[in-house]
C-alpha cells in the first residue's frame, strides 16, 4: 500500500494528482467495505484457518501484482533539489498522518470488541457504513485538492478527521 499510493500520482499528469490518489483511496476503502464483514462471517461460520488461508492466498496474489509493476519513468523538466533537509510541510504531514494512522488503528482494534459485547452479529458492518461515507466524500469532492491546492485542504480536511473521530467517541 505504501508503493502504491506513491506510484498513483507519478503516473498521473500534474494537474490531476489529487484526483488520482483519490481514486486509488476509492479502492482501499472499497476494500474496507467488503473485508471486515466478510472476514468476521468467514470466521463465524467457516474458522479462522479459512480466513487465515484466504488472506495467505490473497497476500501472495498482491505481491505477484507488485511484482510486476513498473516504475513510471521519471518526470521531465522537475528541478531535483540537492539539499538534504526536508520542506517542514513534510514533517507535519507525516506527524498528521501518524496520528491519523494511531487513531484508525485503535478503532480497527476496539470497535469490533466493542460491537461484540453490545450483542452485534457482524462487528465489520461498522466499516463498512464508515466506508460508504468515504466513497461518497470522494466522489463528490473529486479533484478539489487539484482545483484548490493541496496544502489549503489540509487544515479543514485535518479538523473534518478530528469531528468525526469526536462524533464516534
Amino acid at each position: 500500500q505504501t508503493g502504491a499510493v506513491v506510484l498513483a500520482p507519478e503516473g498521473a499528469p500534474p494537474a490531476r494528482r489529487g484526483e488520482a490518489v483519490g481514486i486509488y483511496g476509492t479502492f482501499t476503502t472499497l476494500a474496507v467495505l467488503i473485508g471486515p464483514p466478510i472476514g468476521v462471517a468467514l470466521l463465524q461460520h467457516v474458522g479462522a484457518r479459512v480466513v487465515f488461508l484466504l488472506t495467505l492466498a490473497m497476500a501472495t496474489a498482491a505481491l505477484g501484482t507488485a511484482w510486476a509493476l513498473r516504475e513510471p519513468p521519471p518526470r521531465t523538466g522537475v528541478a531535483h533539489s540537492t539539499s538534504a533537509r526536508l520542506h517542514p510541510l513534510v514533517y507535519f504531514a507525516a506527524l498528521t498522518l501518524a496520528g491519523m494512522s494511531v487513531t484508525w488503528g485503535t478503532v480497527l482494534t476496539f470497535v469490533p470488541a466493542y460491537a461484540l459485547g453490545l450483542g452485534l452479529s457482524n462487528p465489520g458492518l461498522y466499516f463498512s457504513a464508515q466506508a460508504v461515507a468515504v466513497v461518497a466524500l470522494r466522489a463528490a469532492m473529486g479533484g478539489l485538492s487539484d482545483r484548490l491546492g493541496r496544502v489549503r485542504l489540509l487544515i479543514p480536511a485535518t479538523l473534518l478527521v478530528v469531528v468525526g473521530v469526536g462524533t464516534l467517541a
